[in-house]
């Protein structure tokens, strides 16, 4: 059923909760083996860089030193520190950020996942094998599909997990202290909704750092593309727990940091739908895309709601 039409070309239809987690789980199944995060290995163009200080740096002098702050204060905290590298690649900066903040704090203890599309590629000592888990280690695979690898220290540990960045940090099962992710959101499928799983998995005083989140657009209910700086000017507004700094790129991606100030869910106010188009040779097909529907407006029916999903 179409409901509402924005040019001759493009209407916006009905999706259902049912399509949008299948879509989701296809386009997973395509990039399987493949894995995300693929700057993390460097190369002959591209040198390898830490993705956490790469991220940093492209802040602001007093933007980078509040999330700084931030992530001191919360790692300083005695006990259990979790950071997750979405698209973590080999996991060479997952590594490298851990045993730095792992020698810095020697009473706590850090554990760092990689969520990847291919564990194999991660260069952490291989998974743990089969005979030699614990109890523990055993549940965590059968539940949430989290592998724990060979590679560990007196204060850390490595876990990973092959699966879609959505279903992950959706039902990922503890807080995390420190997020992030590079050249990984322009290939989800709705990248919008990953960001909101992954804002309400943190723990109070918890960081993330996205990049590549501004190339997902999002539109509105005329389908006119809404600009990265109202973008941001929203979520800052229904977020007042959340402090949410994203300056004016220069030649690169724009960048992205969400530092949770109080308990409180992550709010998008954005909603899914398809929008059915013509390709050149006149076939159409379907894409998942994001609109944002302010508060004061009716939400039409067609769109699936970020925020509850």
């Amino acid at each position: 059923m179409c409901y509402s039409t924005m040019t001759d070309e493009s209407k916006i239809v009905e999706i259902r909760k049912s399509e949008l987690e299948e879509r989701l789980a296809a386009a997973f199944r395509s990039e399987r083996e493949g894995g995300y995060g693929y700057m993390d290995c460097g190369g002959r163009h591209h040198p390898w860089k830490n993705i956490y200080y790469k991220i940093l740096s492209a802040f602001e002098s007093g933007e980078r030193q509040t999330i700084e702050k931030a992530v001191t204060q919360r790692m300083s905290v005695p006990g259990i520190h979790r950071i997750v590298d979405q698209g973590c690649g080999h996991a060479q900066s997952l590594r490298e950020t851990t045993i730095t903040l792992a020698q810095k704090y020697p009473e706590n203890e850090f554990l760092s996942y990689g969520i990847t599309g291919c564990l194999k590629d991660v260069w952490l000592g291989g998974k743990v094998f089969d005979f030699a888990e614990t109890p523990e280690q055993r549940e965590l695979v059968q539940k949430y599909g989290i592998h724990s690898f060979q590679e560990r220290g007196r204060n850390y540990q490595f876990l990973g997990i092959e699966d879609d960045i959505h279903s992950v940090m959706k039902q990922f099962p503890y807080e995390v202290d420190l997020i992030f992710s590079d050249n990984t959101y322009f290939h989800l499928v709705s990248p919008w909704l990953a960001l909101k799983c992954t804002a309400d998995k943190l723990s109070v005083g918890g960081v993330a750092l996205i990049r590549t989140i501004f190339n997902s657009y999002v539109y509105d209910s005329s389908y006119q593309r809404i600009e990265e700086e109202k973008i941001v000017n929203t979520l800052q507004q229904h977020n007042p727990h959340y402090e949410i700094i994203s300056p004016t790129p220069g030649m690169d991606h724009r960048v992205l940091a969400i530092i949770k100030r109080g308990e409180a869910p992550f709010k998008t106010h954005q909603y899914l739908a398809w929008v059915e188009e013509k390709t050149f040779d006149n076939t159409r097909y379907r894409n998942v895309r994001t609109f944002y529907v302010t508060t004061t407006m009716p939400v039409p029916s067609p769109f699936l709601p970020i925020d509850t999903l």
